[in-house]
């Protein structure tokens, strides 16, 4: 039986979403493989996992300024490469063990450490492991550029050219989209699935979400949009943050033309149902909107890949760039007064979305290797 080790590093990411949307893919697509999803830091280095996870949160809200620096710099990554060629070597002892529960014909990452810490295994202690990139993001950077990847699945034809161009072969990348859930195929009409939500079906629906960590100025955000007149109704996402959710059940619950939710698995319908969405634009939260038209506003990009991310839909008029939270509310105020043409943003949208990619990226895999 063929084994398959799928890779992530952090948990209420769009990586691990990913993740976990390619597992149901391929155990459609080959009932017969063995799969598991973990993230491989928690065996090799789970302190220093759990300590990459908070300095990397704590950059992005304290001094955003210097994870931009940091992302994709290649003097950085010139720089650091004996302090990253140490921590590899410590984790090629520890691999081993992960790998003497589990070991896998196959792994794909759906994020760069992983795929960096397999490929370094490949290279010196089994090259027989067939190794898989799923790129996230729509933009691919440096540290994912590795000689033992067999094969790169990528959003765009503007990521496959830069592997290209970096010296990657052009049959082993594949444009296939960002592995979005498979329930996204399913469509509702915009007033039955605001109806199926318990939403007013007559009232434009701005859903504003911060990632599943609630990040960005949600607050700000709402305050700018409550003051718009006429028939709208909001709906904030605050994700897993458990204590903006209680802030903003504090200051804006009880309200009649908003409501505020934590984690939901309902995003699908969600998205049927909204008319403008205003959001982070991250990786997966970026795919799910356009593979469903939905206008989007871009507020708070995150430093590094979602800037990338905000830089390419924006440039490909699929999404609005937001400057801050004021702007957010003038340019809702433009697609809802159609002063901006939200047709031909949602249109744009579609022509970057891809229902299928998780499809996509499992019927490769099988064609590949499991057959």
């Amino acid at each position: 039986m063929t084994k398959l080790l799928l890779c992530y590093i952090s948990r209420r990411s769009g990586h691990h979403k990913a993740a976990l949307v390619l597992e149901n893919a391929l155990k459609i697509t080959n009932r017969d493989l063995k799969l598991k999803v973990i993230n491989p830091f928690h065996y090799t280095n789970p302190l220093l996992s759990k300590m990459t996870l908070k300095t990397y949160m704590g950059l992005i809200r304290r001094t955003p300024e210097i994870w931009d620096y940091l992302y994709d710099n290649r003097n950085v990554k010139a720089r650091t490469v004996k302090i990253r060629n140490f921590f590899q070597r410590i984790s090629m002892a520890r691999i081993d063990k992960l790998l003497n529960e589990f070991y896998p014909d196959i792994v794909v990452c759906t994020q760069a450490l992983p795929c960096c810490l397999f490929s370094q295994y490949k290279k010196v202690k089994d090259k027989n492991i067939k190794v898989a990139a799923v790129i996230t993001d729509y933009v691919v950077h440096s540290y994912w550029i590795n000689d033992e990847v067999d094969v790169y699945f990528v959003p765009s034809r503007e990521a496959a050219d830069r592997l290209i161009e970096a010296g990657i072969a052009a049959d082993r990348v594949h444009v296939s989209g960002i592995p979005i859930d498979l329930r996204f195929s399913d469509n509702t009409d915009k007033p039955r699935a605001k109806i199926k939500l318990g939403l007013p079906a007559s009232k434009s629906l701005i859903t504003i979400m911060g990632g599943g960590y609630g990040l960005g100025s949600l607050e700000d955000v709402i305050t700018e949009l409550l003051n718009i007149s006429g028939e709208t109704f909001l709906l904030v996402i605050a994700g897993g943050n458990n204590k903006l959710y209680e802030a903003l059940n504090r200051d804006y619950g009880g309200r009649e033309n908003i409501r505020i939710t934590g984690y939901t698995d309902e995003i699908n319908i969600i998205m049927d149902a909204t008319d403008i969405l205003i959001s982070k634009p991250g990786g997966i939260t970026s795919a799910e909107t356009m593979a469903k038209g939905v206008p989007m506003i871009i507020n708070s990009p995150l430093p590094g890949q979602e800037k990338s991310n905000a830089r390419y839909l924006s440039d490909k008029n699929a999404a609005l760039l937001s400057r801050d939270a004021k702007d957010a509310g003038d340019l809702t105020k433009k697609l809802l007064t159609g002063e901006i043409d939200k047709k031909s943003l949602a249109e744009n949208a579609l022509k970057i979305g891809n229902l299928k990619s998780a499809e996509i990226i499992s019927q490769k895999i099988n064609e590949l290797w499991l057959r």
